[in-house]
């Protein structure tokens, strides 16, 4: 239970550190007028990373609001930032991806 606990703490630090990486390298990115197709990507993921954050942190100013996060995530599986996603997570949504491509 505590190794579950401990894990699961790691995994949000990782998440909350990748998503302050990102904020920081999209606000140098919006400073430059001529982006390269990669740079256009990233901003574009990070924007979209930023706002799916909005809901997140309505779920833990609000008390109590973080028991309905469960069922928000079950009704819409892409709401979940990047940075918070594990591997096999990340895989997965590829899979998916490609699947619905053929």
């Amino acid at each position: 239970m505590f190794n579950s606990a401990k894990h699961g703490a790691k995994h949000v630090k990782n998440g909350v550190i990748i998503t302050y990486k990102d904020a920081i390298y999209w606000s140098k990115l919006s400073k430059i007028e001529q982006k390269s197709i990669t740079e256009i990507r990233d901003y574009d993921r990070i924007s979209c990373d930023l706002l799916k954050m909005v809901p997140f942190s309505a779920f833990v100013t609000i008390p109590l609001m973080e028991l309905a996060l469960p069922p928000y995530l079950a009704l819409f599986p892409n709401a979940m930032p990047q940075g918070f996603l594990s591997e096999s997570q990340k895989e997965e949504k590829i899979t998916d991806i490609f699947e619905k491509k053929l």
